[in-house]
């Protein structure tokens, strides 16, 4: 109807499941079996061994496997060509379906290849067993070394920390006799190709089925096992309508808890933008108005006097770029008023639902000082990124103001660590600082600190922090 062309692609949703499911759901065979990696071809002796690469199984593959054995003479070749491949003689649903893979689908749990698989029932078993070996003479001796190991964690990381921890785990064999051949500590070696191609492991995980499977059995305990729908109706409502009390008083205390904060911090002041009132961005925290000279003044007596060089006649170059029309010599006073915090209104790119940044940008915030970071869209970036210096409202004489962040730029950089991961991206925090429109500025943003240098300036900006985020730094629409 409206003259655009648009293409579907049909897929098929696979939900993670546990072993038990994805052998039935493959036609595979069990844990037991020569081959039982959903995954790949892995021989069941060398399911320990992590680090080996194996052939991968894919829908070609396996139909490939089941065609041969079904050329067979004899049913003993038969069964022996398809224990080679873990299969049984089953053609598995989705091979005819077109962009389906089946084994590409399958996903690594936490639930049940994690926490109740390797650790549940091998690791915290061993530790049980470990930790009662000599403890009740050794326990107060090794509680306190554990403040050195936990000073002394970033340099064990070494390269030489790791082969002397080797050779300790190759002796600790003798201690205990412990194997870890088994199938849910090899699907481990599996984890980072699927967090790769799928995300992170929440994405992934069958905690919220196996929740609600739990919930559906509680309320059946409740019943008298008779007419046990309609009763576990009436006990789910219930709950959910004390449920939503209880989320109703959270958000009350959540709500006189944050208003507690803002008052020491005198966020409650919030100040509308000035010229309009469909902007997306609030004041925090306003410091009295003065003179461009008396604040720039003011500014080279704190100690981040380096930034603001020079700031009178930076502010009124760039206020000359933006108004032309406005001609302000050097005799004319201009009145600037800083702040200590900043409302940002933003739309979500995940579901379009409004949301909101508080980002500070004071010299003490209970206690320390903060510098929040930005980002905003600019015209040679538009995923471009800066830390706040300060917040100001600046009127000229002609009446008119402007909301201006006062930033230090980030750009990126063609430094990379030693160990880099696909879509990694390096910025450099820039000496010279730069006036910005707060009309172009987004959303907040969060960055750490880059790990393997002696600079102190590159950072690594972190997707990590929301869906939104995730969504606009890599570019996702």
């Amino acid at each position: 109807g409206d003259g655009v062309i648009r293409t579907g692609y049909p897929g098929i949703l696979i939900e993670s499941m546990d072993f038990q499911e994805i052998a039935a759901w493959f036609a595979m065979r069990s844990s037991q079996a020569n081959f039982p990696c959903p995954k790949c071809l892995v021989p069941k002796e060398h399911l320990a061994h992590l680090t080996r690469q194996f052939l991968q199984r894919t829908t070609a593959t396996m139909q490939a496997a089941l065609r041969k054995a079904r050329g067979k003479l004899t049913k003993k070749d038969k069964e022996k060509a398809l224990r080679d491949f873990g299969l049984h003689d089953v053609e598995q649903i989705l091979w005819d379906f077109a962009r389906s893979d089946p084994y590409q689908a399958v996903s690594y749990d936490t639930l049940h290849w994690d926490e109740g698989g390797k650790f549940g029932r091998h690791i915290w078993v061993l530790i049980k067993q470990l930790l009662t070996i000599g403890m009740h003479c050794t326990t107060e001796r090794r509680l306190k070394l554990m403040e050195k190991f936990v000073r002394n964690y970033e340099s064990a990381c070494g390269v030489r920390s790791i082969l002397s921890l080797s050779v300790l785990i190759f002796r600790a064999q003798d201690i205990h006799d412990k194997d870890f051949n088994f199938l849910k500590q090899h699907y481990t070696g599996h984890a980072s190709s699927d967090i790769r191609a799928k995300g992170t492991t929440n994405h992934m995980s069958t905690r919220i089925g196996e929740g609600f499977q739990q919930d559906v059995d509680r309320h059946y305990q409740k019943t008298n096992h008779r007419d046990a729908e309609h009763q576990m109706v009436l006990i789910d409502a219930n709950e959910e309508a004390m449920a939503r009390l209880d989320l109703v008083v959270a958000d009350h205390e959540e709500c006189l808890r944050q208003i507690q904060n803002d008052a020491e911090d005198g966020a409650d002041d919030i100040v509308a933008p000035a010229g309009t009132s469909d902007a997306h961005w609030r004041f925090l925290a306003p410091e009295p108005v003065r003179s461009l000279a008396r604040f720039e003044a003011d500014m080279q007596c704190t100690d981040r006097a380096d930034f603001f060089d020079g700031f009178d006649l930076a502010l009124r170059k760039f206020l000359a770029g933006e108004d032309p029309e406005q001609e302000i010599s050097f005799e004319q006073v201009i009145q600037v008023q800083s702040f200590r915090g900043l409302h940002l209104d933003f739309q979500s790119k995940m579901d379009w639902s409004p949301q909101r940044d508080i980002v500070r940008c004071s010299p003490i915030f209970h206690g320390q000082p903060r510098y929040d970071c930005v980002l905003f869209n600019a015209e040679s970036d538009p995923l471009s990124l800066a830390r706040l210096v300060t917040l100001l409202r600046v009127k000229v004489p002609n009446g008119r103001a402007f909301d201006l962040a006062f930033v230090r730029p980030f750009k990126n950089t063609t430094w990379k660590p030693y160990i880099s991961w696909n879509g990694m991206r390096v910025v450099e925090e820039c000496s010279k600082p730069a006036f910005l429109p707060l009309q172009h500025v987004e959303r907040a943003a969060l960055l750490a600190r880059a790990y393997g240098t002696q600079r102190d300036n590159l950072y690594f900006p972190l997707d990590t922090v929301d869906e939104d985020m995730f969504l606009r730094l890599n570019n996702i629409e």
